[in-house]
């Protein structure tokens, strides 16, 4: 067994739910696009959108899309 498995067996972490991981995407979508932004316009927008999507599926505004 590594090391890495003994402490993830001992530490017991949770699995994130939909929710915990749709903010973890909209907090890395951000630091991705503060990268990004004055590089590549296209990777810039696409980041946009993705933000946005992600958004409005943890505001409700619309349901997920599978």
């Amino acid at each position: 067994m590594s090391e890495v498995t003994a402490i993830r067996r001992q530490a017991k972490t949770p699995t994130p739910t939909s929710a915990e991981n749709l903010a973890y995407t909209v907090t890395m979508l951000k630091e991705l696009r503060i990268k990004v932004a004055g590089v590549d316009s296209m990777l810039t927008y696409l980041l946009d959108m993705a933000h946005a999507q992600a958004s409005d599926v943890i505001s409700g505004a619309c349901k997920p899309q599978p």
